[in-house]
């Protein structure tokens, strides 16, 4: 397992279940195993069987490159579980805006450089996954959403790799 910019929270458990075969990595954070830049990822090509990546993409610049590189180190069929934060269904990015204060505005970070959308699912199809958005309430009854602090509105895309890879229409499902 390959964990991208880990969490506290989830970094224990990983790695206990997980043992010798979990990897963390980060760009910035030098407490993790490897350092690395997500769109030129220095692994080996089918080297993993899950990437775990929670609010990360909405950081990369060239976010098409690291879902790429996401794919090329999966195994065969292997599968990425990503989460971004989402503001309705369309994407809204503009490479041209590098002054902290507007994409504070306008993306809500003066780091983000993307308000992401449903059609996240698009992006990572024209990668080559099979996408299934995966709805807190979809898995979860409401005491143990509020138990949880699950945000009923935010999603996580199960990314599977295609075993063709055929890059271009995805299966979504919705759970």
């Amino acid at each position: 397992m390959l964990h991208i910019a880990p969490e506290a929270c989830f970094e224990k458990k990983f790695r206990q279940h997980f043992g010798d075969g979990y990897l963390s990595a980060d760009l910035e954070n030098p407490d993790v195993m490897l350092r690395m830049d997500i769109t030129n990822i220095p692994l080996n090509t089918g080297q993993f069987d899950l990437i775990f990546c929670g609010h990360v993409l909405e950081h990369v610049q060239n976010d098409a490159q690291a879902l790429a590189e996401f794919h090329r180190i999966l195994k065969p069929e292997g599968r990425a579980v990503v989460s971004v934060p989402l503001f309705g269904d369309v994407t809204f990015e503009d490479p041209t805006i590098e002054d902290p204060g507007e994409r504070e505005r306008l993306f809500g970070q003066p780091d983000h450089v993307r308000n992401y959308g449903l059609d996240f699912v698009d992006r990572a199809a024209a990668q080559g996954f099979d996408v299934t958005i995966i709805r807190p309430d979809g898995v979860a009854n409401p005491s143990n959403m509020e138990k949880m602090k699950l945000n009923a509105d935010e999603v996580v895309f199960f990314c599977c790799k295609r075993a063709t890879p055929d890059h271009g229409s995805s299966a979504v499902r919705m759970v």
